[in-house]
């Protein structure tokens, strides 16, 4: 059964997502289920586990803003559940990746039910864990060890980015690169890239060439600058030194057939 969480967008744009219609939408698609309206007083984790417990979750639905997916993403990993998303933002970026139209129009496509299976990063520093279904880009004076065995960094004056992916960050996604595998192959991709254009973020048109493209199942981060972070996925801070492995095909995602996460499908 499906969990859907709407968050604070989809519940204050009557004019543009009508919570009723959403209702009467599911149900007509065949793909009912319990509906949690989030708020600074509903705890994600509560509601999940005792969905669970009654057995009521196999797929939770995020509702609303790009964030609210990611909010999500680390209790559908943790439960082994399958997870989607109807964007409600503009200028979302996982609209793209996951080839879902805005609005009520997204419920025609989960009802098709088409899943993406997707390795996920796990990114352990002092302060905190991270998990990641698309990778960190690093700052430069970061080395990143390879399997303990060999290291690559990036030299300070030479324009290029060193980054660690699953693929390919939110960034760079967008990009048609032959030298990027799969996002269920079970290998990191240690790449570095050297930007040609000014990178003017998601919606920008940066063409960006590809250095160097090593695999490991496992990478280790230092950094020479002890203020310096990575950024990961939702432009998450995330602090050095960390170590990052990949668990294969842990997420089960929902999305259309337009997704780019179907370009390299395994």
């Amino acid at each position: 059964m499906y969990v859907y969480f709407l968050d604070k967008l989809a519940q204050e744009q009557p004019g543009k997502f009508s919570i009723p219609v959403f209702e009467s939408e599911i149900v007509q698609h065949d793909i009912r289920g319990r509906i949690e309206r989030l708020s600074t007083f509903k705890d994600p984790t509560i509601i999940i586990e005792d969905a669970i417990a009654a057995g009521q979750a196999t797929t939770i639905i995020a509702v609303g803003e790009d964030a609210t997916f990611f909010e999500l993403l680390p209790f559908a990993i943790k439960h082994k559940l399958g997870i989607g998303f109807i964007p409600l933002q503009k200028q979302s970026r996982l609209s793209h990746i996951f080839g879902m139209p805005h609005g009520l129009a997204a419920v025609q496509l989960l009802a098709k039910r088409l899943t993406q299976t997707l390795d996920v990063l796990t990114i352990v520093s002092a302060e905190e864990t991270h998990q990641s279904i698309f990778g960190i880009t690093l700052p430069t004076s970061a080395r990143v060890f390879i399997e303990d065995s060999w290291s690559v960094r990036v030299k300070d004056d030479s324009g290029a980015t060193l980054c660690i992916e699953n693929a390919a960050t939110m960034e760079t996604l967008s990009e048609k690169n032959p030298h990027i595998n799969a996002f269920n192959d079970g290998l990191l991709d240690v790449v570095t890239k050297k930007t040609t254009t000014s990178m003017k973020r998601w919606f920008g048109s940066a063409e960006s060439s590809t250095l160097d493209h090593f695999q490991a199942r496992s990478v280790r981060v230092e950094s020479a600058s002890a203020t310096m972070n990575a950024v990961g996925d939702n432009d998450a801070r995330i602090a050095l030194p960390c170590t990052i492995t990949v668990t294969p095909k842990a997420l089960h995602c929902i999305v259309g057939k337009e997704s780019v996460l179907l370009s390299n499908p395994q």
